[in-house]
């Protein structure tokens, strides 16, 4: 078949853009792009390093004109929650929803020491309060329950963070606060 007989999905993290994508997508009878962003800001920079946050929404801006100018592209942000930005997740709807781009959400189950399902109680009922009355709401029960063993998984959580920030000179307490708020306690 021809290209104006197809439709196509593609996965981006939308940090590549190139010009011929005009010129390209135009020939399919539909184009579905969804964008992986998982935060917003300096959370999208330590989620996604060494990606720039400025260098995406330059990104975003284009592929939103594409989207615009050809009625047969349809625009999308997934985020991918986990215990680093599930509190924020209210944040990352609300933003790609005033650009006007539907944002949905997949829950991280692996690796384990990110699921957010390892969270205190403490923490999991802040969320829950924080995303009750959102349009997000939905993910408050996946962040409810229990993952078993969740004490070495956190440790393996802080482990893993600290060598992150001590390797890319960045500082996980300063760029989540709130969730480290949530979390200190947690800390080995």
């Amino acid at each position: 078949p021809s290209a104006g007989e197809m439709d196509i999905h593609i996965n981006t993290n939308g940090t590549v853009w190139r010009d011929d994508y005009y010129e390209i997508f135009q020939r399919f009878r539909s184009v579905d792009i969804g964008i992986s962003v998982d935060g917003i800001g300096a959370q999208f920079e330590y989620m996604r390093y060494p990606a720039k946050w400025s260098e995406l929404e330059q990104n975003l801006d284009r592929y939103q004109q594409l989207a615009h100018a050809n009625p047969n592209i349809i625009l999308s942000v997934c985020a991918t929650v986990s215990l680093l930005n599930i509190y924020y997740a209210d944040d990352i709807w609300r933003y790609f929803n005033n650009r006007g781009i539907t944002c949905g959400f997949n829950i991280l189950h692996r690796p384990l020491h990110l699921n957010m399902r390892i969270a205190p109680e403490s923490m999991k009922q802040a969320v829950a309060e924080k995303l009750a009355n959102t349009p997000v709401k939905h993910l408050v029960p996946q962040i409810m329950m229990k993952l078993e063993n969740d004490e070495p998984l956190l440790e393996e959580f802080w482990r893993v963070t600290q060598g992150y920030d001590q390797i890319r000179n960045e500082n996980f307490a300063d760029t989540f606060a709130e969730v480290y708020q949530l979390l200190k306690n947690t800390l080995p």
